[in-house]
């Protein structure tokens, strides 16, 4: 296993590694968040463009050392066992076992990181994006994860980023307003998630 440059979550893997990983990783598009009930708290619909599945994982602080949480995974087709998630948020535009639909506690910010995987001929690659934000109760948000693999051997390892919109009603229809971008850079806020990254996973 290779990582690039440290100053990004993005890392490489060989043929052996991937071809474990794409064990690890076949057929799941899973749930396990349990949404909050009651209280203050924002609708939240959160969405992935790979073809592999992206795992959502959240913690109690924003150094991403305390209590790690998967959430859900998000894959771009097709899945064994899908577990579709939607409570009706505006302008859905993404296949069912891309996106999920959740209450999120809206009192204070949340520490997420977006996990993203894809395969590539005799490579595997992650990309991860963390992020701390806090959503407005009774609003509707969509959070997208997008990640970019190499496109050649000059540019040899991923990018990705997660957008933050707000999704609201308008007397034309709804409209999507992006908020803020997190990207997969280390900055002095993001730097002590990467160890959560750099775990060994079989994913």
């Amino acid at each position: 296993m290779k990582f690039f440059k440290k100053r990004q979550f993005a890392r490489w893997m060989g043929l052996g590694v991937a071809a474990l990983a794409a064990l690890g990783v076949g057929g799941c598009a899973s749930l396990v968040y349990v949404e909050p009930t009651q209280g203050e708290r924002a609708r939240v619909r959160f969405a992935a463009n790979t073809v592999a599945p992206t795992a959502l994982r959240s913690y109690d602080d924003q150094a991403c050392s305390t209590n790690e949480q998967e959430w859900m995974r998000l894959r771009n087709g097709y899945v064994i066992s899908p577990s579709p998630k939607r409570l009706g948020i505006a302008l859905w535009a993404h296949h069912d076992n891309a996106a999920k639909e959740v209450y999120v506690d809206a009192t204070k910010p949340l520490t997420l990181m977006f996990f993203g995987f894809e395969m590539t001929g005799t490579k595997a690659y992650t990309c991860g994006v963390p992020l701390t934000y806090k959503f407005e109760k009774d609003r509707d948000y969509e959070v997208s994860y997008v990640m970019t693999i190499p496109s050649s051997d000059v540019v040899t390892m991923p990018s990705c980023q997660a957008t933050i919109s707000e999704i609201s009603s308008k007397p034309d229809g709804a409209v999507r307003t992006p908020l803020r971008t997190f990207i997969n850079r280390i900055s002095p806020q993001t730097a002590t998630c990467l160890e959560q990254f750099k775990k060994t996973r079989l994913y």
